[in-house]
């Protein structure tokens, strides 16, 4: 099935569309957004007429839009601007009466608690501060080992900041400063905002993935994923202080940043940058997932039976998506992990990378859906440019490139591009774990699971592998043979294999 989720926000009114499929897998197959600035005016306690129409045009088009992709279900919802308008009835009926859908405004303790369920949903969260800048609001979440544990709502935004404070072009030193200020006493305010160990903060919304595209622009990164993408304060402090240098025209032609975000990007980095100063956090971590995330992942979790861990559930969606042998894969990986297990003093590899040989094992196959010959340079480029939860950038990039290992050992890449994420111990690592998937895919060369498992031995000079069958296991020995030689230049031993 199709499912649709419009979210009607202060700055833009976005319809994503998912594709629902299997064991509640699921991709995005388009996206679409408008800038209507409902918030906009905020000094006014209406939407103006101007942007109720805009608004209205915009939802209609979204509704044709939704009938051409034929979608089974959309989820229509409203957060601040709706929310604290006067004429909020006015809007909502002129929805309903004009286009025929019924947006649910969301409450604020709703909104940040769908924020949180999309953030949660998506990446590992120990303790860290969740915030959501949005265009007339902005909220802060405290999550612990993945729980929500505290949330608060102020009405500051992007659109609010901008407007008070005279951002749009050149910003007057005593409006910047009286702003600082106002941030300073608000967020200040909050009595668990200090001392609670958090390790980074997670930045939502339209204005974190700008900034982190931004940050990524100027380093020349070199994957595009924005979830899950890193950053300092020092990176904020320098993007901000470089804005607030420049007019609206040499704002606008900024790398990565949009063109309907180059008067209000000044508000989300004051935002930010004051947070970290009030916390002292250094680390900043771009969610690509959000709110419409977390109203995907509640229906998901209420009408489907899901893999529990984010990562299975990642994994066996892209399996399914690329239509591959997941009774292959599960086996290949049950095989690699009792090599990873049984060799862990001649690989010295640390159980830390479990994911990433759990990833990487399951999708060494995956570039087949393109084509067999050099279907590992495809397995690469599909592992890198997949939606992988549970894992960092630095991870999945690791994963990518143990797969590539698996059939190749000459990369046939540049590793250039990737050097100030990975090193030349990670390559060395990566290609350890790519020999291990080699030879767990040469045990299971018929696809029948012949070997059930493989005990592991090791000398001075040598490692003995003992592949587990009851049956003739002539081709998968020699087969698994063929890395010999890689694998003694690896290892420094010499591989033997026994029969049962």
């Amino acid at each position: 099935m199709k499912f649709g989720i419009i979210d009607i926000g202060s700055n833009n009114v976005r319809y994503a569309v998912w594709e629902i499929y299997g064991k509640g897998y699921y991709r995005m197959i388009d996206e679409i957004k408008e800038n209507v600035r409902l918030g906009a005016e905020t000094l006014s306690p209406s939407i103006s007429p101007d942007r109720i129409n805009a608004a209205v045009a915009a939802l209609r088009r979204f509704r044709d839009f939704s009938e051409s992709l034929d979608v089974s279900r959309t989820v229509v919802v409203a957060t601040e601007a709706v929310r604290r308008a006067s004429n909020r009835e006015e809007f909502l009926n002129r929805v309903r009466e004009e286009v025929g859908y019924d947006p649910i405004v969301l409450s604020e303790y709703e909104e940040a608690y769908l924020v949180y369920k999309g953030v949660t949903g998506s990446m590992e969260v120990k303790n860290s501060l969740m915030i959501d800048i949005g265009g007339t609001s902005t909220e802060l979440v405290w999550i612990k080992d993945g729980e929500m544990m505290e949330s608060a709502s102020f009405p500051i935004g992007t659109i609010t900041l901008t407007e008070k404070y005279q951002l749009q072009n050149i910003v007057n030193p005593k409006n910047h400063t009286a702003m600082e200020e106002s941030l300073k006493e608000a967020f200040g305010s909050i009595p668990w905002i200090r001392d609670k160990g958090y390790e980074t903060l997670i930045s939502v919304g339209g204005s974190a993935r700008t900034m982190g595209r931004i940050d990524r622009h100027k380093k020349r990164y070199p994957i595009t994923l924005t979830h899950n993408y890193t950053l300092n304060d020092l990176d904020i402090n320098q993007m901000y202080y470089s804005m607030l240098t420049k007019d609206a025209h040499m704002r606008s032609k900024t790398d990565g940043l949009e063109r309907d975000r180059s008067d209000i990007i000044l508000g989300a980095l004051s935002i930010t940058n004051t947070i970290l100063k009030i916390t002292g956090l250094q680390e900043i971590r771009i969610s690509g997932k959000g709110l419409r995330e977390g109203i995907l992942f509640e229906h998901l979790n209420a009408e489907y039976e899901r893999y529990p861990n984010m990562l299975d559930a990642s994994i066996y969606s892209v399996l399914a998506r690329h239509d591959m042998d997941t009774s292959h894969a599960e086996h290949v990986l049950k095989l690699t992990f009792a090599m990873f297990d049984g060799l862990k003093e001649v690989h010295r590899i640390a159980p830390t990378y479990r994911d990433i040989v759990k990833t990487s094992a399951m999708l060494h196959d995956v570039g087949m859906s393109i084509t067999y010959y050099d279907h590992e340079k495809h397995s690469f480029y599909i592992i890198l440019n997949s939606e992988i939860n549970g894992l960092n950038h630095r991870e999945v990039l690791l994963a990518a490139f143990a797969a590539k290992f698996h059939k190749k050992y000459d990369s046939g890449l540049s590793i250039t591009v990737f050097s100030h994420m990975i090193n030349k111990l990670d390559l060395f690592i990566a290609e350890k774990i790519g020999i291990l998937i080699a030879l767990s895919e040469a045990f299971d060369r018929n696809l029948r699971g012949l070997v059930r498992d493989v005990e592991c031995r090791v000398t001075e000079e040598s490692v003995i592998l003992t592949p587990i069958s009851d049956e003739d296991i002539c081709t998968e020995i020699i087969e698994a043979m063929k890395v010999s030689e890689k694998f003694r230049e690896l290892f420094k031993k010499t591989l033997i294999i026994t029969r049962p």
